[in-house]
């Protein structure tokens, strides 16, 4: 019981069996991605942004579900609110971080003015 990871009073987890979990969440994730996205525009779209079918955000999202909000089983109703507002947190954070780091790289090493000479942007992202 050395490796394990309680998410709730009664329920424990391995090491092994949440990084199995991670995968099948994203798996399943990328699968539900481009089922959409095939439905929606009639053809093939690859929705992993890695080498082979998984997104790591789905099982990213599910771990921490299944990790922090283990004890909330009995209450569903608070557990779809607070399920909810932490998806909303984890899709929101990366699109932050990308535009801090934009705005970063656009202050200290003028990359913005360097990227637009080779390659403009068209009004779109962030220029000074």
């Amino acid at each position: 019981m050395r490796n394990c990871i309680i998410a709730s009073l009664k329920q424990r987890y391995n090491m092994c069996t949440l990084i199995l979990e991670f995968f099948i969440f994203s798996i399943a994730g990328w699968g539900w991605e481009v089922l959409l996205y095939g439905y929606q525009h009639h053809a093939f779209i690859n929705r992993g942004v890695l080498h082979g079918p998984w997104l790591p955000i789905y099982g990213s999202g599910s771990m921490l579900i299944l990790i922090l909000l283990g004890g909330l089983r009995k209450r569903p109703v608070k557990l779809f609110l607070i399920t909810m507002v932490l998806c909303g947190v984890i899709e929101y954070v990366p699109s932050v971080w990308q535009y801090v780091l934009c705005i970063l790289l656009s202050i200290v090493f003028a990359a913005d003015i360097i990227f637009s000479l080779h390659r403009p942007n068209a009004g779109m992202g962030i220029t000074f």
